[in-house]
C-alpha cells in the first residue's frame, strides 16, 4: 500500500489539501452560526475547538451527537471566549441545522446517476 503512496504522491497530496479545505469549510460554517446568533468568538477559537467537539460528539451516546455537542460548545467556547450558555447552545444548534440542511443536497449529488465510469 505504501508503494502506491510513494508512486502517486501528487494524488495523496491533492487529497490531503482537499481534506483540509473541506474541514476548514465545515468548521467555519459553525463560526458563521456563532456570528448569526450574536456570539463573539473568533474564527480561530472555533477552528481550534471544533476538532475536539467533533471527535467527542461522534461517540455513539446520542443521535447525531445532539446534546453532547451543545455541552461541549458551552464548555470549550464559553471558557475560551466568554460566550454565554444560551448563545453557545444556539450557535451549536444553528451550525448543526446548517449541516442538516445541506445534507440532502449532497445526498442527491451522490446518488445522481453519472454516465462516467467509476
Amino acid at each position: 500500500v505504501y508503494d502506491v503512496y510513494r508512486k502517486k504522491w501528487r494524488h495523496s497530496l491533492c487529497a490531503v489539501l482537499i481534506s483540509v479545505v473541506m474541514l476548514l469549510t465545515y468548521y467555519l460554517s459553525f463560526w458563521c452560526a456563532v456570528r448569526a446568533v450574536a456570539g463573539g468568538a473568533s474564527p480561530l477559537a472555533v477552528i481550534s475547538a471544533m476538532p475536539v467537539i467533533d471527535g467527542l460528539s461522534s461517540l455513539p451516546v446520542s443521535v447525531a451527537g445532539v446534546g453532547g455537542r451543545e455541552k461541549l460548545f458551552q464548555v470549550l467556547l464559553g471558557r475560551e471566549t466568554g460566550m454565554g450558555t444560551g448563545t453557545a447552545v444556539a450557535a451549536s444548534l444553528a451550525g448543526f441545522l446548517c449541516q442538516l440542511a445541506w445534507a440532502p443536497l449532497g445526498g442527491w449529488f451522490f446518488l445522481k446517476k453519472d454516465k462516467r465510469p467509476a
